[in-house]
């Protein structure tokens, strides 16, 4: 199984999806691709982050064991490098555990994507929404 650094994924922002279901096949057979999320699934994985309902691949310690938390992520290491660019982060609902991992941190063997794009957004909206929960 090839090591988180050696997919090519770059992982930004300052928190934190593989069901099949987003992830989809282009049409001309280049590879797969990550699906958009709707507006309304937007918001539902910024709740979800703040209320502390998923795991964000950010959260994993050391960064080294993702692939002990996220073992679903090996099939990145088949993807092509543009596909592997259009993925924000990956995550997975906490009550979806199977295990522990050997970090002491929950073991999925599902994990979700979210397009690059829809990353920035939301990351920026779970930051503004964490702010303000601390203000209420």
């Amino acid at each position: 199984m090839a090591g988180y650094d050696d997919l090519g994924v770059i992982v930004t922002g300052y928190i934190g999806p593989a069901h099949l279901r987003r992830v989809a096949s282009t049409t001309d057979g280049t590879g797969w691709r990550v699906q958009r999320l709707t507006p309304a699934e937007l918001l539902e994985f910024v709740t979800a982050a703040c209320d502390g309902k998923l795991l964000l691949a950010q959260e994993v310690r050391p960064v080294g064991d993702i692939a002990c938390v996220f073992p679903a992520v090996s099939f990145l290491a088949d993807l092509t490098a543009d596909a592997r660019r259009e993925i924000g982060t990956f995550y997975e609902y906490r009550d979806r555990a199977t295990g522990t991992a050997r970090n002491g941190q929950p073991s999925f063997q599902s994990v979700q994507f979210i397009h690059q794009e829809d990353w920035l957004q939301a990351r920026d909206m779970i930051a503004a929404e964490m702010i303000r929960r601390e203000r209420l």
